[in-house]
């Protein structure tokens, strides 16, 4: 694994001058990762003793230390040196990440970019992005899996993060035979080796006059080398996979997977998978955006799925269902179903979070346009884009509150890809915005920033 020296502080300390020709010597400190080293002289240079300090590291916010290296090695601190000689002495910090969560919660992360831009793509990389630390150096990396047009496989890529949010390119991947059409990438730990995996949800590209050239889903696990290898899941149907969430719903203590086709996969805990379509139980269709979550709070996963509910006669769910776990399956009757929107009727993306503080969470749904009209004409489909707050009644009721939460909710532009509700700038306060940094190169992201009154204001950076 390459290191990345990220010399945030460094500094030489002088012994006092010579006392009856004892030598003095330089002390030099390097910090990898984020934190600080404090020194305290404890003695000074004296004719028999040379002069000893006291090297205390301080880890940053989220970051631990680990280790003293160079001439050093040691995890003690703080610790004692006595400078008999010149010293070079690094001081380690690194940040633990937990990926054998759900997915969904590796939808937030410290990140926030425009893909655009770093990939140097136009619009092909955001919705098959991921946020994960793919080589352990505690600075968040980009994977990025193409979503274009074209019969053409493409590889896809791990950018590495050198510390100061400046990327690269890296060779981490084997087999690197690519993707079709990748709509989502989720992260997990799927062999529970601590690293980051992803599994990608590919519905293949668009064919016209056709719909879609629907394709396998494909798996890129961490091996013994630090490295990942990349598998196409040839053994899956070929099929529509717009969306996936990952979870452990059995609470095996490793991550399962559910794909918006309905199919779950199974872990063995080593990463691979076993095929099982009986564990949802839904005669709906229209499912394309699903998420892993407990709602009620009850140790169990929940799922909420969602997509296209414009027309029961063509198999469309009425709106999206929160489906309750219970370690075993998910089924119609322990489901809720959620207000739907008038002529906003397709959801994109989901976001979960308390927006106002009072120890319930609400649900943003992420929408834009599509209905059938009374001669089943499909209208507006994918134009426009709002957002549908959410409010907790109870496990069995939410209403539609959104004008309670949110202004200028709407809009004809672009549709939302990702939206993300997290405190981004670190101030305390909550921002409720989309993961697209450039939306659609027009550099000017929707963004929602939270007031005193726990009331979300659009405003503009």
């Amino acid at each position: 694994m390459r290191i990345l020296s990220i010399c945030l502080l460094t500094f030489v300390l002088s012994c006092s001058e010579d006392l009856d020709n004892l030598p003095t010597y330089n002390l030099t400190i390097s910090i990898e990762g984020e934190g600080e080293v404090f020194q305290e002289t404890i003695s000074d240079v004296t004719p028999s003793n040379h002069e000893e300090v006291e090297l205390n590291a301080v880890a940053s916010e989220n970051w631990t230390f680990v280790k003293w290296e160079g001439d050093l090695d040691s995890s003690e601190n703080p610790i004692r040196v006595i400078l008999d000689e010149p010293k070079n002495i690094n001081a380690k910090f690194i940040r633990y990440f937990d990926y054998n969560q759900p997915s969904y919660f590796f939808k937030n992360s410290d990140l926030w970019l425009d893909l655009n831009e770093i990939s140097g793509t136009n619009q092909r990389n955001n919705t098959g992005s991921a946020i994960a630390d793919f080589n352990n150096d505690g600075y968040n990396d980009i994977f990025l899996a193409e979503s274009g047009n074209s019969a053409d496989l493409d590889p896809v890529q791990i950018l590495l993060n050198d510390g100061g949010n400046n990327f690269y390119s890296s060779d981490l991947i084997n087999n690197n035979i690519g993707t079709d059409a990748t709509r989502k990438s989720i992260v997990g730990d799927y062999n529970l080796d601590g690293m980051p995996d992803i599994f990608m949800a590919d519905h293949g590209h668009e064919v016209p006059g056709v719909f879609f050239d629907f394709a396998h889903p494909s798996l890129m696990l961490s091996n013994e080398n630090n490295t990942y290898d990349f598998t196409t899941l040839t053994d899956l149907p070929l099929e529509f996979y717009h969306g996936a969430a990952s979870g452990d719903f059995d609470n095996d203590g490793d991550l399962d997977i559910f794909c918006s086709t309905k199919l779950f996969l199974i872990n063995d805990g080593n990463g691979a998978f076993s095929q099982n379509t009986s564990l949802f139980q839904e005669n709906s269709g229209g499912i394309y955006t699903v998420e892993f979550y407990d709602f009620n709070k009850d140790g169990f996963l929940d799922l909420i799925c969602g997509g296209h509910s414009m027309f029961d006669g063509w198999g469309d769910m009425p709106s999206s269902k929160i489906y309750y776990g219970n370690g075993v399956d998910f089924t119609e009757t322990r489901s809720v179903t959620l207000p739907n929107l008038q002529e906003w009727e397709v959801t994109v993306d989901y976001a979960i979070a308390d927006l106002n503080g009072d120890g319930n969470e609400e649900i943003l749904l992420v929408r834009t346009g599509g209905y059938v009209n009374e001669n089943n004409e499909m209208i507006n489909f994918y134009n426009g884009w709002r957002i549908q707050v959410l409010e907790k009644i109870s496990d069995d009721e939410y209403i539609d509150n959104t004008s309670k939460f949110m202004n200028n909710y709407y809009g004809n532009s672009q549709w939302i890809v990702r939206l993300r509700v997290q405190d981004i700038d670190n101030d305390g306060k909550l921002e409720i915005f989309e993961n697209d940094r450039s939306n659609h190169q027009t550099n000017n992201p929707r963004v929602w920033k939270q007031n005193s009154e726990n009331f979300y204001e659009r405003i503009n950076l």
